[in-house]
């Protein structure tokens, strides 16, 4: 009766907005090509319950094109929160957020979530082939696949460069045997490959990949590590849903 009790509650979920917008409405195919993001006094809460309280607080700021962010913040400060907005989950009550001078809320959400990518902290690899994650919509080559798998060292485990994408992902047997595969798909590593192959939201992290032909895009971390990794950026510290802002010297 558990399980029946939450698909009766999955379907009495508030509804999300259009996913897709007219086509004149559309932001142009290269978007977002430079990264910037601004966030105009956005308050933000994941329910459409009006008596609930904010999640986020009239927050403002700017983050330049190819700047590293890291947000801190203690467990439940607001740090996903403010992540998630930018794929327009949760309510936004007030407020406007900006991805190179694009008011997000005018976008489709297929537009935004496609164009957009994160490597979540709990990665998954779905059931079915290496391309089918790293690709779902199949808009890349085989060739550029494995370019974005090469920077991450991934052909060097097995010695293999140019092995098949449409192998399953989850069961591949490489040359050297069953461990390796957990080693080589491991989900942070499919998330990585995954975001690198989408052309609009470019990543460049010293000492994990190169960019090859422009200098990156945006990069908001809330992970620890990730922010280690790219130090020298502005560190947002949220606070019960409020932002404390700070800019943080290389040597820091």
């Amino acid at each position: 009766m558990t399980s029946v009790e939450r698909v009766l509650d999955y379907c009495s979920l508030d509804q999300e907005p259009s996913a897709q917008v007219p086509s004149d409405f559309r932001p142009p195919p290269s978007w977002p090509s430079h990264g910037e993001i601004v966030f105009n006094n956005v308050s933000m809460r994941h329910s459409t319950q009006t008596y609930l309280p904010l999640d986020l607080h009239h927050i403002s700021m700017t983050i330049r094109a190819s700047e590293k962010v890291g947000i801190v913040g203690r467990t439940g400060a607001g740090k996903s929160s403010l992540i998630q907005t930018l794929f327009r989950m949760g309510t936004l009550v007030d407020g406007q957020i900006k991805i190179d001078n694009i008011d997000i809320a005018s976008v489709g959400l297929d537009d935004v979530r496609r164009r957009i990518s994160i490597v979540p902290q709990d990665s998954v690899i779905f059931t079915g082939t290496m391309r089918s994650n790293l690709d779902p919509f199949t808009d890349y080559s085989d060739e550029e696949i494995w370019h974005a798998l090469e920077q991450l060292a991934y052909f060097k485990l097995h010695g293999h460069k140019h092995a098949p994408t449409d192998e399953i992902a989850s069961t591949r047997r490489f040359y050297r045997g069953r461990t390796e595969t957990s080693r080589t798909c491991i989900p942070e590593v499919v998330a990585w490959c995954r975001a690198m192959i989408n052309s609009n939201s470019q990543l460049t992290v010293k000492f994990i990949f190169l960019l090859i032909g422009g200098s990156g895009n945006f990069i908001p971390s809330v992970s620890c590590i990730g922010f280690t990794i790219t130090v020298g950026g502005t560190a947002p510290i949220c606070f019960n849903g409020y932002g404390v802002f700070y800019r943080l010297g290389s040597d820091a």
